[in-house]
């Protein structure tokens, strides 16, 4: 069990363009990890993948758009964004932005064999399945709260 309040995160500069507050690291778990994420307006990070994890995004204040697989979708307060892995996604920031990032390796895909050994080939290919139909997916947009 991980319990971390987030003044007890390690603090990350990611190039200049947002801070990072590292509240689980990859090296604590074996699939998972979570982040406090903080958004500059007008430092906008390239359009980027993470080939390996699925990314759940919570926009805990501020506002701007989420630019994913070719779509672009508002983000606001309250806005929870799944990204399939291997998705090209970006953060535009309108004003500051804060969000809760959660990121998990996708069994099927990590570099560690010992995760993958553990799943049943028939797990492996349902996996494999699903996670196709996700990144045909441009964005799901999982729950918006009513304004």
């Amino acid at each position: 069990m991980i319990i971390r309040h987030p003044q007890e995160g390690q603090k990350l500069d990611v190039a200049g363009l947002n801070e990072i507050t590292v509240l689980i690291d990859r090296s604590e778990t074996a699939l998972t990890e979570v982040a406090i994420n903080a958004w500059t307006p007008g430092l906008d990070g390239p359009p980027h993948v993470h080939e390996r994890k699925e990314q759940n995004f919570l926009v805990l204040d501020g506002h701007g758009e989420v630019h994913i697989g070719g779509r672009t979708f508002q983000a606001a307060a309250g806005d929870f964004f799944y990204v399939p892995a291997g998705m090209v996604h970006q953060t535009i920031s309108r004003d500051p932005v804060m969000g809760l990032g959660i990121f998990s390796s996708t069994p099927f895909s990590t570099p560690t064999r010992k995760a993958t050994r553990r799943l049943p080939s028939t797990s492996t290919r349902c996996a494999k399945r699903a996670a196709r139909r996700l990144r045909s997916r441009a964005l799901a947009i999982l729950w918006r709260p009513p304004r």
